[in-house]
């Protein structure tokens, strides 16, 4: 099956659809959120939200636009969410070895 047949199972509460698309990304998608949060247990719990937040949301989601982009919206939202829950001073001061005066946030957000 394809990404927009698993999709459009999915959107028909077809809860197999969702299975085949964590396979599908499930290693970028990871990977993305370990690189934003740097805590593989982080990585690992937000990647699990992010699919529950998916099956959730997958009724808004508009069919013509690009599946990929919203996913990973959806996850780093959830990341940037995270990160102001667990370090919330922390987003606000530059980062090492970065451009003078960008933010965690900033370079969730870019």
């Amino acid at each position: 099956m394809g990404l927009e047949s698993d999709v459009a199972q999915l959107r028909r509460g077809d809860l197999d659809a969702l299975t085949a698309l964590v396979t599908r990304y499930q290693n970028r998608l990871y990977r993305y959120l370990l690189r934003l949060v740097r805590q593989p247990a982080d990585a690992e719990d937000l990647f699990q939200q992010t699919w529950v937040r998916v099956a959730e949301r997958i009724g808004k989601y508009d069919p013509q636009r690009n599946f990929d982009a919203w996913l990973f919206s959806v996850a780093r939202n959830l990341a940037i969410d995270h990160l102001r829950r667990v370090r919330p001073e922390s987003l606000d001061e530059p980062l090492a070895g970065e451009i003078e005066g960008e933010t965690k946030v900033a370079r969730l957000v870019s």
